[in-house]
């Protein structure tokens, strides 16, 4: 009897104890844990321990950007931020007259680029981003996972997709005909109609640009995009006064501007 009762005995003095013993605060909160120092230098640091693995992140915060600039400085905290990823010639680098050439060449790409998307219009390069991301996030859960953050992998899949729906322009010309004809001022159904046929009908695709920037005169993508197809129409003139119009209407519409020069800049060679 005496050895069943000594456990039992035992557990309750234990059970005592404990109850007996001065409580322990509550467990810290994250702001309880978070500590604050500033460097002679004025750099402040805030930190959190959190000794459950032998992992260090860190973050560099600035209190300046885009959100910090005013009128007439706007742009500043962008081209720091090029300087601070590409480096100088002492920062960032290893040996800065090897590495130069791969830098001028990467400055070179850019503008390249910049230019394409002058060419094509960056409304164009916008929509096509849009109707890429939405094509690749469309496929198959385990293809995606295939494809993982793969740009390659992604742009061919979706290139796949288009080449394999070939008619899928004669079917979106079909049904924007028919939205055209069932209400005559439906204007996003004639901007469209013009960008389906500018690739093989130029003088089609400027009457329903036309059409478009007539319904919608506010809308900037109608008109630019009217201009631009009368330029590859040969109507040089016309694109400037439409230009031209347009910059009256909405003032700083950088596309416009950039065109507007550009012809401008042709017309007076000799």
């Amino acid at each position: 009897m005496e050895r069943r009762t000594l456990p039992v005995l035992i557990l309750l003095a234990i059970a005592s104890a404990v109850l007996m013993a001065p409580s322990h605060p509550c467990a810290q909160t994250l702001e309880d844990k978070v500590k604050t120092f500033t460097l002679d230098n004025g750099m402040q640091f805030i930190v959190v321990e959190r000794p459950v693995a032998p992992v260090l992140f860190g973050a560099v915060a600035f209190n300046v950007g885009s959100i910090n600039e005013w009128d007439g400085q706007t742009g500043i905290s962008h081209i720091l931020e090029h300087m601070l990823f590409k480096g100088t010639r002492k920062i960032g680098t290893l040996s800065y007259t090897k590495e130069k050439r791969y830098l001028d060449r990467e400055d070179a790409l850019a503008m390249a680029i910049a230019d394409i998307r002058h060419e094509i219009g960056y409304w164009r390069v916008t929509i096509y981003d849009d109707f890429a991301r939405n094509l690749a996030s469309s496929l198959p859960e385990e293809e995606r996972q295939k494809i993982g953050s793969d740009k390659l992998k992604e742009m061919t899949a979706v290139i796949d997709i288009l080449e394999s729906r070939r008619q899928l322009p004669k079917e979106a010309e079909r049904y924007l005909r028919a939205a055209v004809k069932a209400d005559p001022q439906m204007a996003q159904a004639a901007y469209n109609l013009c960008v389906l046929t500018s690739k093989d009908r130029i003088g089609e695709a400027v009457t329903w640009c036309r059409k478009a920037a007539e319904l919608i005169p506010q809308n900037p993508t109608y008109a630019y995009t009217l201009a631009f197809y009368l330029n590859q129409k040969g109507d040089r003139e016309g694109a400037i006064k439409t230009l031209e119009a347009l910059l009256g209407r909405h003032p700083g519409y950088r596309d416009a501007e950039m065109l507007l020069g550009d012809l401008l800049k042709r017309e007076k060679k000799p």
